[in-house]
């Protein structure tokens, strides 16, 4: 169960779309003991075809007050992936975060409430191989109400969670009202 740490993370914590750490906003857990080991290179990069969406993965950890570091919001256009749990082709939820905007323009996950079920999302590994996921569902969710358990609970296979902040531009340490959330399924690569 080393995975439930993760229904620790709350929306404010994974999404960081504004430029300061969310007051009041949980510790991110560092999942520790693996139970399966790792089967797959670190992540590379990322395609989203269906949106237009290429960018490097760059690793992301802890800031100093505990929540999850997220790109810098200077450069809307790179997405990292949160080192400190489970990779992408790995069984569990994987997680991927990326701007809706940022530096007086687009982000890279400005449309990612465009994707279709179905659609694919490709992830480049170091080693060269690329794994296949198919997205599976998508909603937009307020960031005072974050579902926590259906993003992160364990599942029996390598998923995918993209999260972007999207709805209304409040400013401040909030940033934007509400998230978008993707989840996928890996269909080939692994």
């Amino acid at each position: 169960m080393p995975r439930l740490l993760a229904l620790l993370f709350t929306l404010a914590v994974l999404t960081g779309c504004a430029t300061e750490p969310s007051q009041g906003a949980p510790r991110v857990p560092i999942i520790t003991d693996q139970s399966a080991p790792v089967t797959v290179a670190d992540p590379a990069s990322i395609d989203i075809p269906a949106i237009g969406a290429k960018s490097t993965l760059i690793p992301l950890g802890l800031r100093a007050d505990g929540t999850m570091e997220v790109p810098d919001v200077k450069q809307p256009l790179q997405a990292g992936w949160y080192q400190l749990g489970v990779k992408p082709g790995n069984v569990g939820p994987a997680v991927v975060a990326a701007h809706r905007d940022g530096n007086g323009q687009r982000g890279l996950f400005y449309r990612l409430s465009e994707l279709d079920i179905g659609d694919p999302v490709r992830v480049t590994l170091q080693d060269g191989r690329t794994l296949t996921f198919r997205v599976y569902r998508e909603q937009e969710v307020p960031k005072d109400s974050f579902p926590t358990q259906s993003v992160y609970q364990d599942t029996e296979r390598a998923e995918i969670r993209l999260i972007s902040c999207s709805g209304p531009f409040i400013g401040g340490s909030v940033g934007y009202s509400n998230n978008s959330i993707t989840y996928a399924v890996l269909v080939e690569g692994n």
